[in-house]
Order: C-alpha cells, then sequence, then structure tokens
C-alpha cells in the first residue's frame, strides 16, 4: 500500500469508510452535492489524515485496538465532537472504542492521527494523571496556544508537501522523520496545559450516547417506527425531552431534522445494497418502509439533500 493517499469525495459515506480507525455512519447536514478531501500518510504504525469537507454529521466508533488525537483546523464553531464545541487550541482524544459522534456546521479542516492503542503508552509518553483516555472514553483538552500551533503548522505542511511532490515519502527515512516529529508534537500536547487545566477523560456510556444509540439502532431496524419525536420516544419509552437534548448537543440540530436526515441517508444506503444484501423491488418500497408515504415529496427532499433523483440512484447501483 502507497504511503500517501491523496481522495477526493462526493459520496459521504465513501468519505466516512475512509476514516482510518473507525466504524462511522455519516449524513450530510447541507442540501446539495457533499464533497471531501483528504491526505493520508501512512507511518508505520502511525496514520495522519488531514482533510476538509462540507456540513456533515457522523455517529460512530473509534476501533477496539485503535486510539485517535484529532485537532481541529477549521474556524472556531465550525467543529462539534461529543457535544462540544471544538477549535484552535483544542486537541480531542478518543479511546479505544469509544462512541464518536460529532458535526460541522460549515465547511471545515482536521487533521486526525491514529494510532495503535496497546502502544499509546509507549509513543506519546503521557505525563504522570495524563488525560490519555482508556477504553471508551474520550477527553477534550484546551492546550498551550503555542504547540498547539506547531502542531498544526506540522500536519499542515505534511499534508502540502505530500501534495506537491508525494515521491518525498516513498522514502523510509522520510516517514520515520515524519513520524517522530509528529509523535514528539503529540506529546508536546499532552504534557502542555492552557492556564493549568485540562478535561477529565468522560466515562461511557453516557445517557446521551445511550440515547443516540438507541435511536440509531431503531431507525435501523425499523425506520418506519422513527418518522417523528414522539414515535422514537414511545417506542423507545424516552422523555421526549431527553432525545431532544441528546441531538441538540451532538449535533446542533433539532431532532426532528436529525431523524428525517438519516432516515434520508438510511433510503439511500438501501437503494444501493452493498454485495450479498437483497434488492428492493422499487423505490417506492424503500421510501415506504423508511416512513416516506409522499413520493412527491419524498423525491424532493431526496433530490435537494443528495443532488440526484433517487430513481437515478436506484437504477446506478443496479449496473
Amino acid at each position: 500500500m502507497s504511503s500517501v493517499r491523496h481522495a477526493r469525495f462526493d459520496d459521504f459515506e465513501a468519505f466516512a469508510a475512509s476514516v482510518p480507525g473507525a466504524s462511522l455512519a455519516a449524513t450530510p447536514l447541507r442540501p446539495g452535492p457533499f464533497f471531501s478531501a483528504t491526505t493520508e500518510l501512512r507511518l508505520g504504525d502511525v496514520v495522519l489524515q488531514v482533510g476538509r469537507n462540507t456540513p456533515l454529521m457522523a455517529l460512530g466508533a473509534v476501533d477496539p485496538g485503535t486510539l485517535w488525537v484529532v485537532l481541529p483546523l477549521g474556524a472556531a464553531g465550525t467543529l462539534r465532537l461529543d457535544g462540544r464545541e471544538v477549535g484552535p487550541g483544542d486537541v480531542a482524544l478518543h479511546g479505544p472504542g469509544a462512541h464518536v459522534n460529532g458535526a460541522n456546521s460549515q465547511d471545515t479542516g482536521w487533521a486526525l492521527v491514529a494510532l495503535p492503542s496497546a502502544a499509546a503508552e509507549a509513543l506519546l509518553e503521557p505525563p504522570r494523571r495524563s488525560p490519555l483516555p482508556r477504553p471508551g472514553t474520550h477527553a477534550v483538552l484546551r492546550v498551550d496556544g503555542d504547540a498547539w500551533e506547531r502542531a498544526a503548522s506540522l500536519v499542515r505542511g505534511a499534508a502540502a508537501v505530500a501534495a506537491e511532490d508525494p515521491g518525498v515519502f516513498a522514502v523510509a527515512e522520510a516517514r520515520r522523520g515524519l513520524r517522530d516529529e509528529l509523535l514528539e508534537a503529540l506529546r508536546e500536547l499532552l504534557a502542555c496545559r492552557h492556564g493549568g487545566t485540562r478535561t477529565r477523560p468522560l466515562p461511557a456510556p453516557s445517557e446521551r450516547r445511550r440515547t443516540l444509540r438507541a435511536v440509531e439502532d431503531l431507525l435501523r431496524a425499523e425506520p418506519g417506527r422513527a418518522g417523528s419525536v414522539e414515535e422514537v420516544c414511545a417506542t423507545l419509552r424516552l422523555p421526549p425531552s431527553r432525545l431532544r437534548a441528546a441531538v441538540k448537543a451532538s449535533f446542533a440540530v433539532d431532532a426532528e431534522l436529525y431523524l428525517r436526515l438519516r432516515r434520508l441517508a438510511l433510503v439511500r444506503a438501501a437503494l444501493r445494497p452493498a454485495g450479498g444484501e437483497p434488492r428492493w423491488a422499487e423505490v417506492a418500497q424503500v421510501a415506504a418502509a423508511h416512513g416516506f408515504r409522499d413520493m412527491e415529496a419524498f423525491t424532493q427532499e431526496y433530490h435537494d439533500l443528495f443532488g440526484e433523483d433517487p430513481a437515478l440512484t436506484f437504477r446506478l447501483s443496479a449496473e
């Protein structure tokens, strides 16, 4: 496998599948075509991915054997992770198996480092009482500004070099050098605190995560019973206020919009079945099974969000 990979995505599902060390379900947050551009560098057991994407929300989990370090590279207020706005000066850490929910309301940039959790202590050499998350937990740190700028400059510079001359990283020595610099920058971030404070790892599962997981499970198993907040809450025996609060905190959208967008995304996935999955007979069956009864309104909503008619999605998947 090449040590450098550049990718451009107009398919949000393909983008989600490209994120290293995690399993994610993604949904666009803005009508119109989705777009993402990423540069991925494989540095032995460490993977660096630097990218930008249009508005999106994602829900999933980090792989059991992986630890994530995320640097938000976009403007303040454009990225939300696990219920908190993050931006320049912040670092998000996700332990192995940790649940992930995030959203960006505007176009934004980010850098993600995925490394083996079994070697995290040795690679990052965290100081005593480090916020390095345990399995299933995450932490958001406000770190020293100079240290953050050095780390951000390093990952941006590495992505730029890879774009201009990817052959540089075909040389093992160059990969080792970047890996060493990257790990040193991460060690500095973990060691530096801003104002003498740092957040603690958050225990999992939290009530909010359990709520979102239960809703997602219902959407996948019985999407026709998840057409409204009232239907979801009645089925799951949840107070509507809990569902609304969980969605708002995690994705900064109303629960009604969240459910509608997720059902549209699941319709799209059903119209493009993966290998071995049964194929529906017609679009109307798929729409009805996901709670869309008005085909004219459904077709318009689908087109607005994905930039194509559902009939075209269905037809292309059969070719």
